[in-house]
């Protein structure tokens, strides 16, 4: 189960709807069907943003080869070191995800690098390092780190939850 509900990273802009930059208007990207979106980036391959859109939603929607293929070409083709950690917290959890939990982890670690404060980056690292790596010591630090941050109750009680069963393990 994916927790996007943590609310993004540190910069506090996961939920703000981006705007290409070549056009004069916002897209409401909610409305716009996946088949579509696709067609955009295809045809925009440099806005990021947008790719990053798609990726939470195929996230959202479980199609975790989807999304990593996204993520992978946002992190190569992102600008700025926010669109950057984003793209590589999405490709280390779908990397996991989908076998490779090693190299997930480090992919982790690289977008933790580049935002240290990124609340689902943490909770990705952890849930990798204890579930799948089976690392119980090495899933307490960016646990305890997440537990520091301001959270909604139902927030709290899923990181709380999480924490207590790592540290029994």
């Amino acid at each position: 189960a994916l927790l996007l509900a943590l609310g993004g990273g540190g910069d506090g802009g996961e939920d703000a709807e981006p705007a290409a930059p070549t056009t004069s208007t916002t897209i409401d990207l909610s409305s716009v069907p996946n088949e579509e979106l696709e067609r955009v980036v295809a045809e925009h391959p440099g806005v990021v943003p947008m790719r990053l859109a798609l990726v939470e939603r195929y996230l959202r929607g479980n199609e975790l080869a989807n999304a990593q293929r996204h993520a992978e070409e946002a992190a190569v083709r992102a600008e700025t070191v926010a669109d950057r950690a984003r793209a590589l917290r999405y490709l280390g959890w779908t990397t996991a995800l989908l076998g490779d939990p090693e190299q997930g982890e480090g992919i982790l670690v690289q977008s933790l690098a580049l935002d240290a404060s990124d609340r689902d980056a943490l909770y990705f690292l952890g849930r990798v390092r204890y579930e799948l790596l089976g690392r119980p010591d090495l899933a307490l630090e960016p646990l305890e780190r997440l537990a520091t941050f301001e959270m909604d109750a139902e927030q709290r009680q899923l990181v709380d939850t999480l924490l207590a069963e790592v540290r029994v393990a």
